[in-house]
């Protein structure tokens, strides 16, 4: 089970998309525990989300990765998973979020401007896109990644699993 705590950056520019964000809750909750399902991770689970603009993507990744340019989701993993298989996961201790006694995934930063455009980009809802953007992070929080093929293949259906247990397929 999966706790999502949602940070709103109170500097972006259109309140409204924040607001229209928000309003995904239960449905982020729903994908980031299909996520967890799909990858057979048992402990319940924190992350935060924080809901912001370009320029306040574009802050994040410059400060945190020195890469200057918006992007539409970052991901902050706390934990480094030696391997994809989660069955050897023993979390330690310092591994727990204080307040909700859940295994700290770590942080999740999506713009809601980019989900927009990209929805449109993609000719689905911008609902779809930001959950999707979300399934997204949650898989690198687990330690998947898509920089060669091999491992893209993997995570794209890990990605694909999640989002057809919540009925938002393509």
């Amino acid at each position: 089970m999966i706790t999502i705590e949602i940070i709103k950056d109170e500097n972006v520019c259109d309140p409204d998309l924040i607001k229209r964000a928000e309003t995904l809750e239960s449905l982020l909750t729903n994908a980031g525990n299909a996520v967890l399902e799909c990858d057979a991770f048992v402990y319940p689970a924190f992350v935060s989300l924080m809901l912001t603009d370009d320029s306040g993507i574009h802050q994040v990744n410059k400060d945190m990765r020195n890469v200057d340019r918006p992007t539409d989701v970052l991901s902050f993993p706390l934990i480094n998973f030696n391997c994809l298989d989660k069955t050897q996961f023993k979390p330690k201790k310092s591994q727990y979020d204080i307040e909700t006694g859940a295994v700290a995934l770590g942080d999740i930063v999506i713009s809601v401007n980019k989900a927009l455009s990209q929805s449109q980009e993609f000719g689905h809802s911008f609902e779809r896109e930001l959950v999707y953007l979300f399934v997204h992070s949650m898989s690198h929080l687990l330690g998947y990644d898509h920089m060669v093929d091999k491992d893209k293949k993997i995570m794209r259906a890990l990605e694909e699993r999640a989002m057809e247990k919540i009925n938002l397929v393509r």
